[in-house]
């Protein structure tokens, strides 16, 4: 005949065992329990052990994602589905270590990479060598630990400057155009085109004059006349500018000559230029 129930006499009465007398084993098909589980320090309920295991997927297909990545399916960081890039709209390492490629130096520190960018850039001034600087080097550059690297004039690849100098005294009697130095302008654009000098003639009421010309498109761009009033030999500075837009390649010199008489002389030359569109 069949087993006859174990029950107490009235509901919530009775144990079997005791906190110092233990069953050593159970078996059951079944375990219905209303209150607490408890190992005597922790404690929970079914409920709460329910609630666990529903939250850990919401997968449809939870138990077979549990089998094949031992149950802990939602916290593996080791892409256990190989998920690609273009399956969720992004790159691959290769695509961007390929993007990346002569426009940022990816080896090194940040400070190494500013250093590296600084020196190679120091004597830099051709378009050719200048159009792959980017904002992430210059940036590296602004934050080196070089004095001299937040100071670098070069911040975008299509504005870069040069410049043609002679300092020694340069003379002459004639009145036709002597060149004292020259420079060319690298490629087309628009351009900030200065000079600086320091001019004289020896005899009174004799004159300089000055002029920053265009040899490629025979046009003067600037003109400086100095009348010698004062005393013979009294040094002169004289400076300008000017803005020009040239197709293709020009060449600027500047030319001095004695425009009465004596002799005229001129030092401390300098012509720069500037892109700037």
């Amino acid at each position: 005949m069949a087993t006859k129930n174990i029950v107490p006499r009235a509901d919530g009465e009775g144990n079997i065992g005791t906190q110092l007398k233990n069953w050593f084993k159970g078996w059951f098909k079944n375990l219905f329990v209303s209150g607490n589980i408890t190992d005597g320090t922790n404690s929970t309920t079914v409920a709460s052990i329910k609630d666990a295991v529903d939250r850990k997927h919401t997968h449809a297909n939870k138990t077979e994602l549990d089998l094949i990545t031992d149950g802990d399916h939602d916290v593996r960081t080791d892409n256990p589905h190989n998920v690609t890039a273009s399956q969720v709209g992004t790159y691959a390492q290769s695509e961007i270590d390929n993007l990346l490629d002569n426009k940022v130096d990816k080896s090194g520190s940040l400070t190494d990479i500013a250093t590296r960018n600084h020196s190679d850039l120091q004597n830099k001034n051709a378009e050719t060598d200048v159009k792959h600087v980017t904002d992430a080097q210059k940036d590296a550059l602004d934050n080196a630990n070089s004095p001299s690297a937040s100071n670098y004039f070069l911040v975008k690849s299509d504005i870069y400057e040069d410049y043609n100098k002679s300092e020694g005294i340069s003379s002459t009697t004639a009145t036709t155009w002597q060149t004292k130095l020259s420079i060319s302008l690298p490629s087309s654009g628009t351009w900030i085109v200065e000079y600086y000098c320091e001019i004289t003639n020896n005899t009174l009421n004799n004159a300089v004059e000055i002029r920053l010309r265009d040899l490629t498109n025979s046009t003067n761009l600037c003109n400086h006349y100095l009348y010698v009033a004062g005393s013979a030999d009294e040094w002169r500075n004289s400076y300008g500018f000017e803005v020009i837009t040239v197709s293709d390649g020009t060449s600027i010199s500047l030319q001095y000559r004695a425009q009465i008489g004596g002799t005229a002389s001129i030092r401390r030359a300098r012509i720069q230029y500037r892109k700037i569109l």
